[in-house]
């Protein structure tokens, strides 16, 4: 029913359509959609012979692999969300009973978690492998390396 109504934003942009200089073009479309440019470096990319955006943060607030990330949700490192794996598997270098079926575990790589609930079946011990698997809505569930009882986890550090 309203196929043949354009808006002023289609309108604005149809314009930038005969602009020849890609970057003009690309600022034109910006203005017309109120869209802010992210701030670009003055070095080119090879490739395209455009200017790259900008880092968001300091190269020593981003992770170096997205394994550092892995169950940071944004309130241990900040706001940067990087993609991330499925899972991850580490060697507990230290696993402490924290009462009630509950431990924390230190990983080989650096971090710590605790778990959320109790599993009587499933005790951890330093030497460990594990395995931490991101589930829907943030959650993780930690297990045994090569067995199937799970039980949930979050990190903590």
């Amino acid at each position: 029913m309203l196929t043949g109504i354009a808006t002023a934003d289609e309108l604005s942009a149809r314009s930038c359509t005969g602009i020849a200089d890609q970057m003009a073009r690309l600022a034109c479309y910006d203005r017309a959609f109120g869209v802010n440019p992210v701030p670009r470096s003055a070095a080119p990319d090879a490739a395209t012979g455009l200017p790259q955006p900008a880092s968001a943060a300091p190269p020593s607030t981003v992770p170096k692999r997205p394994e550092d990330s892995f169950g940071d949700t944004g309130n241990l490192r900040g706001s940067v969300k990087p993609v991330l794996p499925k899972r991850v598997t580490a060697t507990v270098l230290n696993a402490v009973a924290l009462g009630q079926g509950l431990y924390r575990l230190t990983l080989d790589n650096g971090q710590v978690w605790e778990t959320t609930e109790t599993d009587r079946a499933m005790d951890f011990y330093p030497s460990n492998r594990v395995t931490i698997s991101r589930m829907a809505f943030g959650n993780y569930l930690v297990s045994l390396t090569g067995q199937g009882r799970t039980v949930a986890i979050k990190r903590i550090q």
